[in-house]
């Protein structure tokens, strides 16, 4: 639990450091038109995709998991995919959401082969067509993903009971 903790903390101060760093060199770059923008730091996912990182966490076994997103271009959201990554990617600048869900999962969504047991694992994350709203990508992993580059943004899924 302390090592997830020390996780989610250097993870908060590494996005803290690069918005701190994009800020000192002149805030959000301009961009053309049909190219993604960056959300800014207050900004919250569209209400669909909010619904599917949660949906993902609550099937996973941890309705209360960590999350980021952002809106940025499929050559930049390839990086999440570390060697797995295309060496070329199809139409570069096409709008991309990529998702990152870190939780202590329990129950494994993905096709196994027969016998075969559920890797352990606790990140994951999609790489989301913004205008079909389809995944192009899934990835999980027992380690954090490389998202260098990616001005990822902090959403809470679960508020917790009302009370």
């Amino acid at each position: 639990m302390l090592a997830r903790r020390s996780l989610i903390v250097a993870l908060g101060l590494a996005l803290l450091l690069t918005a701190v760093v994009a800020l000192g060199c002149g805030g959000e770059a301009s961009t053309d038109a049909g190219q993604a923008t960056s959300p800014s730091s207050s900004a919250q996912p569209p209400d669909w995709l909010l619904e599917r990182m949660a949906s993902l966490a609550r099937n996973a076994g941890d309705a209360e998991a960590s999350a980021w997103w952002t809106l940025t271009t499929a050559e930049k959201a390839v990086v999440v995919e570390g060697d797995d990554a295309p060496a070329r990617v199809a139409n570069p600048d096409r709008p991309v959401y990529v998702f990152i869900v870190h939780g202590d999962f329990t129950r494994w969504l993905w096709s196994l082969k027969p016998g075969a047991p559920a890797p352990e694992y606790s990140w994951v994350f999609e790489l989301i067509d913004a205008e079909s709203r389809v995944a192009a990508v899934i990835g999980n992993s027992s380690a954090p993903f490389d998202t260098s580059g990616l001005d990822l943004q902090p959403v809470v899924l679960s508020q917790g009971p009302a009370g």
